[in-house]
Order: C-alpha cells, then sequence, then structure tokens
C-alpha cells in the first residue's frame, strides 16, 4: 500500500485544486477529517493513497471525473500512437504498397460524436482561468452555460456535429458556427467555438451583474444578439438580417432610451418592463411575459412571421429556427 509523507500529500493536493499548508494539513489529520498514521513523533504522519483518493474526491466533486476523462484521453493517445506506428511500418514496406491499388482521393466528411465533443471540452477548456466572482454559480456556471450554448450550435441530428460546410473554404472544410472562421479539423472548431462562448458568457454574467432598480432584471445588447443569432442562423440573405436585425434591435434599444437614463450603461440594457402589469411587454406584439428575455423571443418570433414570404433558409428541418416562426 502506497503510504504518503505529510509533504508528499499537500503535493498532491494543490496539484487537484486544494489549497492547503503542512500545518493545514497536520490539523486535519489530528481532528480526523483525513485519516492518516503516526507511527512515530520522528517519522511523522503518513497518508495511505486510497485514503487520499477518498479525501481528494470529497473536496473536489470534480476530481473523480476528472481522472477519469485524463485516463481515456490517455488511452486514445496510446492506440492513436500504435496507428502511426503501423502506418509508418507500411510506408516502409514496398512490397506492401506496390500490391496495394491506391485508392482514389476523395473528400469525406468526418464529424464528431456528442461524447468526443464534451471531452474536447473538458480536456482544452481551463475552468480556473475563469473569474470566481461571477453573478450566479460562479466560474462553473459559466463552464457549464458555455458548453450547453456549444451544443445547441454544433450539433446536427443523432448526436454528432454538423460541422462540414466545404463550401465556404477549399482546405479548410470545417466552419466555427459562432466566429465564421474556417478550420481544417473539427476538433480544432470546438476549440475555437469553446473559447468564444466563454468570453461571451463571461461578458454577459459581468453585465447580468447591473439590473434596474427593485429587481427587474433587463437583457444587454449581447443577449438579445444572442437570439438573433440563434433564430436567424439559417437566414443566408444578407440583405434581409441586415434589416431585420435593425428592425429587432431598433425595437428593443430606441434612441429615447439614451435621453431617459443617464449613464450608457443603463441605457444599454432593455426597458420592457410595465410597472402596472408587472411583466415585460413585447414591443412589437405587446405580449405580456415572465421575463425580458421571453418578451425578445416573442419579438424576434414576430418580426420572422414579417419576412417569412421572402426568407430563404438551407433547411427545412431545423428546430432552433421553427421554434421562431411557429
Amino acid at each position: 500500500m502506497e503510504m504518503l509523507r505529510v509533504p508528499e500529500v499537500t503535493e498532491r493536493l494543490k496539484q487537484n485544486g486544494i489549497e492547503v499548508t503542512d500545518q493545514v494539513l497536520r490539523k486535519w489529520l489530528r481532528e480526523g477529517d483525513l485519516k492518516g498514521i503516526r507511527a512515530s513523533k520522528k517519522e511523522g504522519w503518513k497518508v495511505s493513497g486510497d485514503e487520499l483518493e477518498r479525501f481528494i474526491s470529497e473536496k473536489n466533486p470534480l476530481y473523480r471525473e476528472v481522472k477519469r476523462l485524463k485516463e481515456e484521453n490517455a488511452r486514445l493517445v496510446g492506440e492513436i500512437q500504435q496507428l502511426k506506428n503501423e502506418l509508418e511500418r507500411l510506408k516502409s514496406s514496398p512490397s506492401t504498397l506496390a500490391s496495394t491499388p491506391k485508392p482514389q482521393k476523395e473528400k469525406v466528411a468526418r464529424e464528431l460524436r456528442r461524447e468526443e465533443v464534451h471531452q474536447i471540452y473538458i480536456n482544452s477548456m481551463d475552468v480556473t482561468s475563469i473569474p470566481t466572482d461571477l453573478y450566479q454559480g460562479g466560474a462553473h456556471a459559466v463552464f457549464e452555460n458555455a458548453y450547453k450554448k456549444l451544443e445547441s450550435l454544433v450539433f446536427g441530428e443523432n448526436d454528432v456535429t454538423d460541422l462540414y460546410k466545404p463550401k465556404t473554404h477549399k482546405t479548410r472544410p470545417y466552419q466555427c458556427p459562432g466566429t465564421g472562421k474556417n478550420f481544417g479539423t473539427p476538433e480544432k472548431v470546438i476549440l475555437c467555438l469553446g473559447g468564444w462562448l466563454i468570453e461571451r458568457e463571461i461578458k454577459s454574467q459581468k453585465k447580468k451583474m447591473t439590473i434596474r432598480g427593485n429587481g427587474i432584471i433587463e437583457i444587454t445588447k449581447d443577449e438579445a444578439m444572442d437570439i438573433f443569432s440563434l433564430a436567424t442562423k439559417k437566414v443566408k440573405n444578407v440583405e434581409i438580417r441586415r434589416s431585420m436585425l435593425s428592425e429587432y434591435m431598433g425595437l428593443l434599444f430606441p434612441p429615447s432610451l439614451f435621453e431617459k437614463y443617464e449613464t450608457y450603461q443603463e441605457a444599454s440594457l432593455t426597458d420592457l418592463y410595465d410597472q402596472e402589469s408587472k411583466k415585460y411587454i413585447c414591443p412589437m406584439t405587446h405580449k405580456k411575459c415572465r421575463t425580458s428575455t421571453l418578451a425578445a423571443e416573442s419579438l424576434m418570433k414576430a418580426i420572422l412571421g414579417k419576412y417569412k414570404k421572402v426568407i430563404e433558409v438551407v433547411s427545412d428541418d431545423d428546430d432552433d429556427f421553427y421554434k421562431y416562426m411557429d
């Protein structure tokens, strides 16, 4: 059984996100929070590897999942290396290559399954770099909310991504649905989109910390744009998108906001709350909604209905688009 001394235990805890000193660790050992053995005063405390695993899992709920993902990643890296070695062996064997007819070169779309996307996101995005003093849930809420938005943007049918857009670029056919950038592999798209969504979520969360008086929560321009982008992502006519955006943002953020509110920050929030009805009012349909987000979505739905006859869409089976068109 692996037995660790105090300095080794302290180092292992720090490696797993638990900040502690030798002095605090000894206090935990004395009080029984972490179980250890003290054979003699000279040797000091010793902790078994199994007990340390239990303690880390208790202090850091994500520890076991992260450990599992790292082990899975190591397994995949090993398999990839084996395939590379086999490929090198085949390349170095002229007889094998000569007897094998060269297949016709053909570009085949390679998409990612949901579990692959999740693994790339977990392993590559650094939750520790996110500020911890954000609105509602802190860094982990930002991390999770960004991933939910990523899922809504990248997955098509059957839990696989829909990133292969060969018409957008000859050598980099995988397109990021958030930034519009093109990449050579779907993995790089996930890395780009994940980082971009986390940055937007941080900005959005910071702005949510400012609300109207009496707890009235209005949405920001970034949040309004998120609703617009999701609802119109299949509208391919640029002029129509511009017209819709101008009307949508003009109704949510009219020039009168700058006359009503003293600061730019206050004027950058919608003003949809109605004191008399205690509801948020859609500026086009005058529908009463429970939240400012629902009021903005109601406006988006009304604008899509107005432009329905002239909108050209790529696909007729896009759920996110048609939830606004119904």
